[in-house]
């Protein structure tokens, strides 16, 4: 889950070069910051959206599944044309529904190693 900006006081602003670099969108590229109001309190947000991925499990998965295929290869051919947490957390940026520390929270986390499985 993303914080949503509150439509009646979010702010427009140039994304600039570290942060558009972050997010690959361009350099001067419109996003927006919480500014406070009293529709949300005055905290810049009103609720929460959730940012989703899906995968789905073609044949190519499933053959690498079943013979215990290595999960990074899985997820590499999983994402390679349907969008991640972080590209889904990018494009609520450019809509405008949440800010750009938030896609890159979402971001990080998703590229966080994933913990080996225990084994009995």
């Amino acid at each position: 889950l993303v914080r949503r900006l509150c439509p009646e006081c979010r702010e427009p602003v140039q994304a600039d070069g570290s942060l558009a670099s972050l997010l690959g969108f361009d350099k001067g590229t419109v996003v927006y910051r919480p500014v406070g109001c009293d529709h949300c309190n005055h905290t810049g947000f009103q609720g929460r959206i959730g940012v989703f991925e899906a995968v789905r499990v073609d044949e190519t998965i499933r053959r690498l599944i079943n013979d215990g295929g290595d999960e990074a290869i899985i997820a590499r051919h999983a994402f390679l044309n349907a969008p991640n947490l972080g590209s889904a957390a990018r494009e609520l940026v450019r809509t405008g529904q949440t800010t750009a520390e938030e896609a890159i929270r979402i971001s990080r986390r998703e590229a966080e190693p994933v913990p080996e499985p225990l084994r009995a």
